[in-house]
């Protein structure tokens, strides 16, 4: 199940530019991974500060978790940076091309995680 986790948007973004913007990121991810969309989630954590950093403001860091792309004994890198470049401008769109943005693969080894579904 892959996650995206998208760092450094405004606080005041609206959230009808939030949601659009996560429902494309899951369309994005059905077509590039082959995935159903109730597969993905998107989160967009705030940032406990009131002002980022100067200098900091003007790019937007997105992390994919997914072990999909490493379940298999090599990495289809041309297929990840297919994924990430496709993120990346489904994020820079969103805001117009205001930030740029920086797509990171988390990748998650299924052997070393633990799930435990709710009762």
């Amino acid at each position: 199940m892959p996650a995206l986790t998208v760092l450094g948007v405004n606080p005041d973004t609206p959230r009808e530019v939030l949601v659009n913007l996560r429902n494309d990121l899951i369309a994005t991810l059905e077509t590039e991974m082959g995935i159903k969309s109730g597969m993905t989630r998107v989160f967009f954590p705030v940032d406990m500060l009131d002002q980022p950093e100067e200098g900091q403001d003007d790019l937007i860091w997105v992390f994919l978790y997914t072990g999909m792309f490493t379940s298999s004994p090599t990495i289809d890198v041309a297929h990840v940076k297919r994924t990430t470049a496709a993120i990346a401008a489904k994020v820079k769109e969103a805001f117009g091309g205001k930030y740029g943005v920086e797509v990171f693969l988390r990748a998650c080894d299924s052997d070393t995680k633990t799930l435990l579904h709710a009762d």
